[in-house]
């Protein structure tokens, strides 16, 4: 134990004296309050926690329905070594649904963080009690049923889809509103300004808790300790996968030395206490991967994510 505290000791020394005097700038491609708002400044704070970012965080939240604008922003960071940007499956299938000019291919991929599960949900006053009767309504009635979720292109617009497919329903007639993070999703349930909605557990539970919303299904694998009674999507005869991961990267041309100084970073971040208290907290996976891997796994989940647009009639 005294080890790998002195390790930590001298390893935040020689952090200190290589980013002294600079706060970290983090891009977030979402308003506050959401799940990759929520997963950027609690990282931040994990960080700070472990004495690993001594002069502290600049966050730039930046809204809207997809991550075009964030990271043409971004773009302006070139070789700046202390800029981040979060990510996610979010980001990619936003950037490949608007044509946006820019691919991750750009980026100094830096780690996968965490994952976490889709969950579907209605206002707790909607007749709709379970997800059999929804997957019903949505039979009967799919072009007059008001949809929520995240960006277009991204994991809850494809869940849509997958839906709509799998019912053999058009996806043209499929009323789908993209809204920049959950507490706007539940606002919209709660007011009946949609029917149901597709996003983030984490971003569900609260309006859950307040009663406020009723969750009808999870993208776990099992039934979740803390919501017993909700049934998973096998249970509720949605036979796919849906990974709601987050990330981080790097600015473009970031120097290598300031790679391999990020990278340890976040390696002792991923394995300190803080940070795993929070992925306990948020009902988050591990799901950590770092450098190259991470770099590998986002040019293949560009590739599935254009599959399943295409696949479901949501891009040509």
């Amino acid at each position: 134990m005294l080890r790998i505290f002195g390790f930590l000791v001298v390893f935040a020394m020689v952090i200190h004296m290589a980013m002294a005097g600079t706060p970290l700038k983090i891009y977030i491609p979402a308003d506050e309050g959401g799940g990759m708002d929520t997963a950027a400044r609690t990282l931040a704070s994990a960080m700070q926690k472990s004495n690993l970012l001594p002069d502290g965080a600049d966050f730039n939240n930046i809204g809207g329905l997809d991550s075009s604008k964030t990271i043409h922003e971004f773009m302006k960071e070139q070789g700046n070594d202390n800029a981040l940007m979060m990510v996610g499956a979010v980001t990619i299938g936003g950037l490949l649904y608007n044509k946006s000019p820019f691919t991750m291919n750009q980026v100094t991929p830096l780690a996968r963080l965490a994952s976490d599960y889709q969950a579907i949900a209605v206002s707790a006053n909607s007749p709709i009690k379970t997800m059999a009767q929804l997957l019903n309504e949505i039979k009967k009635d799919s072009g007059n049923l008001t949809i929520g979720g995240g960006a277009n292109g991204g994991p809850d617009h494809i869940m849509a889809g997958f839906i709509y497919k799998k019912y053999n329903l058009s996806t043209d007639k499929m009323k789908y509103f993209s809204f920049s993070d959950g507490g706007k999703i539940i606002q919209a349930l709660n007011g009946g300004a949609i029917d149901f909605a597709f996003t983030s557990l984490s971003d569900l539970r609260a309006g859950e808790e307040a009663g406020l919303i009723r969750i009808l299904s999870v993208s776990s694998k099992k039934r979740l300790d803390n919501l017993p009674r909700v049934p998973n999507y096998k249970e509720s005869d949605l036979d796919t996968t849906i990974e709601i991961w987050r990330g981080v990267v790097g600015a473009p041309n970031m120097s290598k030395k300031g790679k391999k100084q990020w990278l340890k970073i976040l390696d002792a971040t991923n394995n300190g206490y803080d940070w795993n208290r929070t992925l306990e907290k948020n009902i988050w996976n591990n799901a950590y991967i770092s450098g190259n891997k991470f770099g590998k796994f986002m040019a293949k989940e560009t590739k599935k994510i254009q599959a399943q647009l295409q696949d479901y009639d949501l891009i040509k």
